[in-house]
Order: structure tokens, then sequence, then C-alpha cells
């Protein structure tokens, strides 16, 4: 009828239908009409631009968005959100730049739907510290900006900056909806705080599916299986919420940790229920199918293997562990010869490259006994003379301090003094390393020799750790608390040893040999330390902190050798653990090194899975498959000619 009455050269009209069509996502009679428009007007490039926005056609919408412009059409507040939504979505952070300079020039920096839009997208960008200014320089704020803020952190890793903020909200009487609420759970479940992470939970009044996974999740990657188990139990039992994939392939490694057939059957039926076919077995196929063949449900564990997605190598890697566990040894080369003629990528995990090296399976695993905990003696005294870090008051861990530590000339010197003295006491320490020497022993002498120096063992109460040296033997991939056990011929074992000297901390760590060491250990310490030196050796003022992991994993992975992710290096010097957080594998992590700068390296390599599995007494981390793992570590300077290597004698 429009059309009939010759209405359709009508500009309000034809704009009013261009908005109706594009809002009816009937995108070809919203284009036909807009073509019809001699002068298109900003309400129908907002239609255009919506349309693209919603149904992910990004690049368009940034098209479209510069058309406009050169169109001398200008921008509004309804605008500006959809195309910087794109900008985030393509990670564009140079598109999303030009445009928050059209903001400006537009006057729209006040908005808050804009500014809003604006840390989204420079938070999806990696730019956090344009977000944040975007974020300081509000004059109001909504709940949406609180939001996007403290998610911005979370995504970037900076996980102490999104607690701290959190903390600031009542500042600006805002009050946290449960969007809030599951993000800083989050953070607070990444930092291990997952106690911190249940009280947040507990102020939730209709959790949803997303708190219950987040915490699930959380207390499982810790350790903490028993946890994980119950809450899971509290979500079925006494909420309206159902499980979804999330939830159920993290509650099925907990399974799985725990043995727990009964509990793993459970929930693998809850899986078939929701009908999540593939994915649920793509998921949480590994873990169920390593519960079954632990125990002895071969069957079962086949049949889970036949629904996994056969392209996968981590699905044949799990069938593979599933037998030596049951000592079938010979199944378990069978499984990797079909593996091998399936013409897979050669993505194999340290446990399948001792397979296709020929190796006896049953000897990889049965050589050597996994370690079992010891008797832990008293907490050694320190005098009362020599200053203590503040955590040392508290058995509460302090976490990642943020920001970088950066020192003046003062400061740098101490960190060489705090530093040199730790590689000292290092020194030392490897002298005991003989079959016979209880790691209790070693604990003894570096805690004596530290405060002979007049400094203090940082890792001695550091979130209540009883001891002043982390010991970390054979399969134990970090933080071993040294005890009654003996050394025993051919063990490998990591010493961590932290210094406090003049309020400024020293970290460091080497894996020696004990005794007649065979030449697969040899070859998995010696990589482990080639990675450490090819990372230092990359380190200099502006590079970016992803670097490093990049440069780790790449020879780790010529080594056919596994990275460890849930341990990283960090800042040091006045506090234990500050920004930034480095990871040792490859990422995306935003940030840039800093002239006079100190932070450890500390790369953790597996011959086997490179999970770890923390023991009940929440320190002791060990490989999830028992195989050996090697840990080196330097605190390093960063100088205007590179790094410099503070821990070494």
């Amino acid at each position: 009828m429009i059309i009939e009455y010759g209405f359709d050269e009508n500009p309000f009209l034809v704009t009013k239908l261009v908005q109706m069509y594009a809002d009816c996502d009937d995108l070809v009679s919203a284009w036909t009409l807009f073509d019809k428009l001699l002068n298109p007007n900003v309400f129908a490039w907002t239609a255009i631009l919506g349309f693209y926005s919603r149904h992910g056609m990004y690049e368009k919408c940034v098209r479209a968005y510069g058309e406009m412009i050169l169109k001398g059409v200008l921008p509004d507040g309804y605008v500006f959100p959809k195309v910087l939504k794109a900008c985030s979505q393509l990670s564009s952070v140079k598109v999303g730049f030009l445009v928050h300079k059209d903001v400006i020039i537009r006057g729209f920096e006040l908005n808050v739907q804009v500014c809003n839009s604006l840390i989204d997208m420079y938070s999806k960008c990696k730019d956090v510290r344009s977000a944040k200014q975007v974020f300081d320089e509000m004059v109001e704020r909504d709940l949406l900006s609180w939001n996007f803020m403290i998610s911005g952190y979370v995504c970037n890793g900076m996980l102490g900056l999104a607690v701290e903020l959190f903390d600031c909200m009542h500042l600006d009487v805002c009050e946290p909806d449960v969007v809030t609420l599951n993000t800083v759970m989050d953070a607070y479940c990444r930092l291990g705080h997952c106690d911190e992470a249940k009280r947040i939970f507990e102020q939730i009044k209709d959790p949803n599916i997303i708190s219950w996974t987040t915490l699930i999740s959380g207390f499982s990657r810790i350790g903490n299986h028993e946890s994980s188990l119950k809450i899971f139990r509290d979500m079925m039992d006494g909420s309206r919420v159902y499980p979804d994939l999330d939830s159920l392939s993290a509650v099925i490694v907990s399974c799985r940790h725990l043995g727990s057939l009964l509990n793993g059957k459970e929930i693998h039926g809850y899986g078939i229920k929701i009908g999540s076919g593939i994915a649920f077995y793509s998921s949480a196929g590994p873990a169920l199918l390593i519960l079954y063949a632990n125990c002895s449900r071969i069957q079962d564990a086949i049949n889970v293997f036949r629904l996994m997605n056969p392209a996968d190598v981590v699905s044949w890697n799990a069938m593979i562990l599933g037998f030596i566990d049951l000592g079938l040894g010979d199944l378990a080369l069978e499984c990797f010869r079909k593996m091998q003629r399936a013409q897979l990528p050669r993505k194999f995990s340290g446990l399948t490259n001792l397979l296709f090296n020929g190796r006896n399976v049953d000897t990889v695993v049965n050589k050597r006994k996994r370690l079992r905990p010891g008797k832990i003696s008293p907490q050694r005294p320190v005098p009362d003379h020599i200053p203590r870090p503040p955590y040392v008051k508290s058995k509460k861990s302090p976490g990642i301090a943020s920001g970088p530590e950066v020192h003046d000339e003062k400061g740098i010197e101490c960190m060489r003094a705090s530093g040199r003295l730790a590689a000292q006491v290092l020194e030392h320490a490897g002298t005991l390393v003989k079959p016979g020497t209880k790691t209790d022993e070693i604990d003894q002498a570096v805690h004596q020799m530290i405060i002979d120096n007049g400094a203090y063992p940082s890792p001695l109460g550091y979130g209540g750790f009883p001891k002043s040296v982390c010991t970390s033997v054979n399969e134990c991939i970090c933080h071993g608390i040294p005890d009654s056990r003996a050394l025993e011929d051919g063990d490998i074992v990591n010493i961590d040893v932290t210094v406090y000297l003049n309020g400024y901390h020293g970290d460091t760590s080497t894996t020696f040999f004990c005794g007649d060491v065979d030449n697969e250990a040899r070859k998995l310490v010696q990589v482990t330390k080639e990675c450490l030196d090819k990372a230092i050796s990359i380190c200099a003022p502006g590079v970016e902190y992803k670097k490093i992991g990049k440069t780790i994993q790449d020879h780790a992975d010529k080594n056919r050798y596994g990275v460890v992710r849930q341990f990283v290096g960090h800042g040091v010097g006045r506090v234990f653990h500050a920004d930034p957080v480095i990871l040792h594998f490859r990422n995306n992590d935003s940030g840039r090194m800093l002239l006079n700068q100190t932070f450890t390296i500390e790369p953790m390599l597996t011959m086997g899975s490179y999970n770890a599995v923390m023991w009940d007494d929440n320190w002791t981390v060990v490989t999830e498959d028992g195989s050996l793992s090697a840990q080196f570590e330097h605190t390093i300077l960063i100088t205007e000619d590179g790094a410099e290597i503070l821990t070494q004698c």
C-alpha cells in the first residue's frame, strides 16, 4: 500500500520501514529500502549496524560504520555501542581506538552506555589500562560499568585487581548482582582461594548454573575433590538448578580422582539424559574413561572411548593411560599402534611419546614407587631479631599483589643481595642430595644457613606452609613438604629456595640428580633447564610476557614434554608474589616487560600428563599419571641490555 500510494519516496516512512525490516531480521528488504534513500540518516544506519552486530557480521558492521562516517552522517549514542561490540569481537583495538576518538569528538564520552561499551571493547582487546582509564573518568557509573571492568580484569588474568575493585563497589553505592558475584567467585577460584569463593557464593540469593559450576570446578581444580562432589550434590538436592555440560565435566574429574565409581556412573547418566552427546564425551570423556579403567570396568571404558571423538589425541591418551594403570601393557601398546594407524597429528603427550619410542609400558610405570607422604617434623624457630614478611602472622595466603615490582637503585642492590643469598643456599642444599638423605634434613640445613645470614626463609608460614624450603621429588611438580622420606638412588628432586633479606625476596630453584639417574630423567631435566635459559634470553624492556610462554612451549613440544599450566612465574621483590603472572605455555595475555622490573620464570615440564593433582595437605602437587616432573627457576631483573639473573652465585 505504501508503494502503491507513492509513500516509498517519503524519507521518514522509508527510514521507519528500514528499521522495522532490520528488527525483523529481513536484511534484504531493509537494504532494498535503504538504497532508495538519497541521504540515509543516522536512524537508518543504526538499523543496519544493529542487524550486523546482532548476527555476528562484525566486519560488515565496521565497514558500514566507515561508510556512514565518509558520507558525513554523525553517529550518536545508539551507534557507538553497536560498532564497539564489533571491534571487541574482532579484537581490533586499532579500529576501536578510532571509534573512541569519534566518541570524544561527538561529545559522548560521558554517556554511560557508550563508556560501558568502551570498557568492554578495551578489555576484550586486552588493553586493560585503557579500559580502566575510561572507567576512572566516568562521572556516573551503573552496575554494568562495574561488571565490565571486573570481568575485564578476570579475563586478562589480573585476578587480584578484580577482587580489589569488587571491594570498592560499595563506595559507589552500587550493589553487586549475580553476574558480579559469579565473576568475583571465578577470580577467587583461579587464585586458589576457594573458601573465599564459597563465601561469595553464600551471598547469592538464587545461584544460577554458572554460580554452581564456578564453585564446583574451582574446588576440583585445586584438588579438593570431596568438596567439589559435595557442592554438586547440594546443587542437585537443594536447588532448582539442573546440571549442564560444564558442571558435569568438572565434577566427573573429581569422581575420577576420588575413584568414586557409583557417583561417576550417576553423573554419566546425567550426561546422557541432558542429551549433550558428542559434546559431553569430548569434554568429560577422558576423565570418565580413566575412572572406569581404574575401577576395572574395562568394557565401560571401551564403550566411552567409542563415543569420544576418534580424531582427538586426548581420547587415545586417556585410553592408553587407563590400560597402563591396570598393568595391561599389551593392550596399551595395541591401542597405541591403532592410534598410529589412524594417522593422527603427532601431538602426543609425554606418555604416548614413551610408547612411541618403543619402551615397555610396564617398565615405564613400575620401575619406581609412587611418592608417598612421610612424617613432618615440628616447625623450626626463627630468632626474634630477624625481620619477618607481613604474611607470617596469618595462615591465610596473601595471593598475588597487584602491580609490578619495579625498583630504584637501592632496591636493585637489595634484590641482588637477596638473590645472591638464595643462590648460595640452593647450591649448598644441592650438595646434600644423596641416597639416604631425608628431605627434612635438607630443610634443616637450608633453614640454618638462611637465619645464620640474618634472613628469613620466605616459605615458612606462607599460607600456613610448615617448612623453610620446598623439596619436590620425582612426580612432585612443586610445593613438596620436606619430611622423613629418604631420597633413593635414581630420584630427581627439585629444591625451591626463597629468602627474605632486608625487606626483599630472592626466589630460585634447581632440579638435582640423586645417585645414578637414568637417561630419560636426565634428558627431562636438561630440556627443562634449556627452556628456562631460552626464556630468559628473550627478555628485555618492552618484550611481551606471552613470548616467554611461547619460547618454553616451543622447546618442550620439540622434545615431546608436557608443560604444566596450573603454576606460574610471578613478580617478586618487596612482596613474595606480585603481578605479572608469567605463563609458561602459549597464551595471549597482554603486558610488556618494564625497565628495572623483577620477576621469576619457573617452567615445570613433565614426561607425561601435565595435569596436576594436589594431596590432602593442600600443598604437595603431583602429576596425575605419576610421570616425572622437573623445574628450574630464576629471579631476573630487566635491564637496558636484556635481563640480569639475580639468583646465581
